[in-house]
Order: structure tokens, then C-alpha cells, then sequence
């Protein structure tokens, strides 16, 4: 489970890296989401 969901977490941690660290108008990796989750088996 943890290998499969894995990229979509990465994806995830990175945006509220930014988003709290960097900036809050950081806009949401919609796109890396769904390309990760498209990868889902």
C-alpha cells in the first residue's frame, strides 16, 4: 500500500512544503495528482 500511494503522497508533501513554507498562493498540483493517481494500480 505504501509503495502504491507513495507518488500521490510525494506530491502532497511537496505542496504543503510550499504552501506553508514558501508561500500560501502556491496553486495546487492538480495536474501531478492526477498523473499520479492515473498510475495507481
Amino acid at each position: 500500500m505504501i509503495r502504491r500511494y507513495a507518488p500521490v503522497a510525494a506530491a502532497m508533501n511537496d505542496f504543503y512544503w510550499d504552501v506553508f513554507g514558501t508561500s500560501r498562493t502556491t496553486p495546487y498540483p492538480s495536474g501531478k495528482i492526477e498523473h499520479a493517481m492515473s498510475t495507481l494500480r
